[in-house]
């Protein structure tokens, strides 16, 4: 999280961070206080001690938790501690409708990154921290057509499957220099971006191993909690945090998981919601897959590829989109050569080396992989196939 930029809070911005910080008041009762006052007519009444009678049993632990934190630390040290944070409280006109209206609304979001992407429903793609191999490629392939496909893709930010589909979504968003090799204006192709929600404050990163994907996810996406800063990454934090990555998403896909865990409460979360899920069949041999082929049992709708989830979005496939005309980066050179040898039928790497020659082997492996990022060719099993555009 490396923006410069630091916002100007308001006293019920820094209200809210003392709210949220004492015992026994969740997100969940907050809120309904929030429904009778703001944040800041609330810390004065729970400093005083005018609080209605049904939280009368946790008054006394309130007043005495704000006495000893407002004598403790200062407003300007919440302002420091927040630096480059934006805080958004439910009734602010830049908090995002569609969470606004969910069944469960964060009272308040702490958000770095393009609070934009929060506006943009995204696909969630969720499973276990004891991914295979096979998991963390299927859900970085997912993630990387999905962004390269403009759909945002939602995650927890944890090791496995979280991390695997932002990267993904995070091997589309290459920078694009303003001018091409000939001096032409290059294309830039809009894309889908990664959005992490996180269960701690977004100054403690759990797990640490992930620092420098927070940071990415975060310079390219957005990243939000609706913790405030300094808050531990305690137990009880993920469950809320799953049902933020539901409300988020316009479908949920779980890649791998085992038969309980995280990403079977985000699925009951996408349930109560009328949110999709889909799931990637597995092995029955390895406990990674045991709940999403339970899924799949159960009648969840089946992803074999992330066509399957680009047809329940209604955009069918990447190469279905009309829009690529103007998404597609124009091939030159070796890759319009190394193009112009596909007609209807897929090739192995073999016969397309065998039709560009004099081009090497890694000359034309290295086109192969700029044509399947600009949206040219798709690449399944050793098979390269032309993106055929169907207006």
């Amino acid at each position: 999280m490396t923006s410069p930029h630091r916002f100007a809070h308001e006293s019920d911005h820094l209200a809210v961070v003392r709210l949220l910080e004492l015992p026994g008041l969740g997100p969940r009762r907050l809120l309904s206080m929030m429904r009778e006052a703001s944040p800041g007519d609330l810390l004065r009444r729970v400093e005083s001690g005018r609080v209605p009678r049904r939280y009368a049993e946790f008054s006394r632990a309130w007043s005495a938790t704000l006495a000893s934190d407002l004598h403790r630390r200062p407003d300007d040290e919440i302002r420091d501690r927040l630096g480059d944070t934006r805080v958004l409280l439910v009734d602010d006109p830049d908090y995002p409708e569609h969470l606004r209206r969910d069944v469960d609304p964060p009272p308040a979001l702490f958000v770095r990154g393009d609070v934009e992407r929060l506006r943009r429903p995204g696909v969630a793609v969720v499973g276990t921290r004891h991914a295979t191999e096979y998991g963390r490629a299927a859900a970085s392939e997912i993630g990387r057509r999905l962004a390269t496909a403009d759909v945002d893709v939602v995650s927890g930010l944890a090791l496995g499957i979280d991390a695997a589909a932002h990267r993904g979504a995070l091997a589309v968003r290459s920078p694009v220099d303003p001018l091409d090799e000939r001096g032409d204006p290059a294309v830039v192709r809009r894309s889908g971006a990664p959005v992490g929600v996180v269960a701690s404050g977004l100054d403690v990163v759990y797990p640490r191993a992930n620092g420098g994907l927070w940071r990415a996810v975060a310079d390219a996406g957005v990243v939000i909690s609706e913790a405030p800063p300094g808050t531990p990454p305690d137990r009880f934090r993920f469950p809320l945090r799953n049902r933020i990555i539901a409300a988020l998403a316009r479908v949920v896909v779980v890649v791998e998981s085992r038969a309980s865990g995280g990403s079977m409460i985000t699925v009951d979360e996408a349930l109560k919601r009328g949110v999709p899920v889909m799931a990637v069949p597995g092995a029955t041999t390895t406990r990674a897959s045991e709940g999403t082929n339970r899924l799949l049992r159960d009648g969840a709708m089946v992803a074999t590829s992330p066509d399957d989830v680009l047809a329940v979005l209604g955009l069918a496939s990447i190469g279905a989109d009309p829009m690529m005309r103007e998404l597609r980066v124009v091939p030159r050179d070796f890759d319009a050569a190394v193009l112009s040898v596909f007609a209807h039928d897929p090739l192995d790497l073999d016969r397309i080396v065998a039709a560009c020659a004099p081009m090497t082997l890694g000359e034309v492996a290295l086109s192969l992989g700029r044509l399947e990022s600009w949206g040219w060719l798709r690449h399944t099993s050793g098979w390269f196939e032309r993106v055929t555009i169907t207006t």
